[in-house]
């Protein structure tokens, strides 16, 4: 027999060996030449995996579509029993299927086959956290007084890129020495550089969140340079005549 509970096994949970306590009795033979190991009921192939390492005379062999472990070699009982509480089951999706399996044991001494016995896993998701990548900055050119949007590839393992919640937006400065400041009167998804971002580079954030309003890890975009704005500095009027219908001159002086 078997465990009557079921086996607990959580997403992203490492590999479970099914059971610990199988019995095996053979009243004519003292050996075994095979067992399988399958998932009969809400196998999944694509997440499924049972396993099995080598040891001794028995070998394993997993069949990933039909959902089956099969172990071969003549061994003995005690041999088989140790063998078979050394299968192991793992998920390996991060958005499982959460129907419960039902993994059913059977074991072949040559010349019949035993009954079946079988335990069932309780499969339990974990909300993973979204993911941004791709996070950029789009806008028609580097001058002050121009949109900058930022923009961003949304991913979750549970919803794929649909149902996202509120995602939380930063915009910084980096300053010619090299340090960074964020500018906190920005928490939207566009930004419009003023003059104190000139000759400056500015980068944007975002934090993703899903439906269930779990976070995801920040992510910044490259900094892009704004232009700084145009000098006009010492000006004045040239008059050489101050006489009525002479032309006047505007002097500056200009830097960029």
């Amino acid at each position: 027999g078997l465990e009557t509970d079921p086996l607990l096994y959580a997403e992203n949970d490492a590999a479970k060996d099914i059971t610990d306590n199988i019995t095996i009795t053979d009243s004519d033979d003292a050996t075994l030449v095979s067992a399988t190991v399958s998932i009969s009921a809400n196998f999944q192939n694509t997440e499924d995996v049972i396993a099995f390492a080598n040891a001794g005379d028995i070998t394993g062999l997993w069949n990933a579509s039909s959902g089956i472990l099969t172990l071969s070699g003549t061994a003995t009982i005690a041999s088989y029993r140790l063998a078979l509480t050394n299968v192991s089951y793992r998920n390996t999706s991060e958005n499982p299927s959460v129907l419960p399996r039902l993994v059913t044991f059977r074991v072949f001494d040559g010349e019949s086959y035993s009954n079946e016995v079988s335990r069932t896993i309780s499969i339990f998701g974990v909300n993973d956290p979204p993911v941004a990548t791709s996070v950029n900055i789009v806008r028609v050119n580097n001058r002050i007084g121009t949109l900058h949007t930022g923009t961003f590839t949304y991913t979750d393992p549970e919803t794929g890129g649909l149902l996202p919640g509120t995602h939380i937006y930063k915009w910084y400065r980096k300053l010619p020495g090299g340090s960074i400041i964020w500018i906190d009167s920005v928490s939207v998804v566009s930004y419009i550089p003023v003059l104190k971002d000139g000759g400056d580079s500015i980068c944007f954030e975002v934090t993703p969140v899903d439906n269930l309003g779990l976070a995801g890890t920040p992510v910044r975009s490259p900094f892009r340079y704004i232009n700084a704005a145009p000098v006009a500095d010492d000006v004045h009027i040239n008059a050489p005549n101050l006489s009525v219908g002479r032309t006047l001159f505007g002097r500056f002086s200009y830097s960029d």
